[in-house]
């Protein structure tokens, strides 16, 4: 497979180079610049909410069009 031992060292250095430098990669992580972080989502019976915004049911109804307490809202699970 291999001529001489230069070849094999030689094979073998590469090898461990390209190991190197998956390994850093994979250390450093992904190097794109991060935003803030999201806030946090409180429960369902929240009056606002810094994700949905606030509660705009009247006293006693649903809305369906509510940001946090509407049919199509994720209000509460996020």
């Amino acid at each position: 497979m291999f001529d001489s031992f230069a070849g094999l060292a030689t094979t073998h250095t590469l090898a461990l180079v390209a190991g190197f430098l998956l390994g850093a990669l994979v250390f450093l992580g992904d190097a794109r610049p991060r935003g803030p972080d999201l806030p946090t989502c409180t429960d369902v019976t929240a009056r606002r909410c810094p994700l949905h915004g606030r509660c705009t049911c009247t006293t006693g109804s649903d809305d369906p069009d509510c940001p946090l307490h509407g049919t199509g809202s994720t209000h509460g699970t996020t």
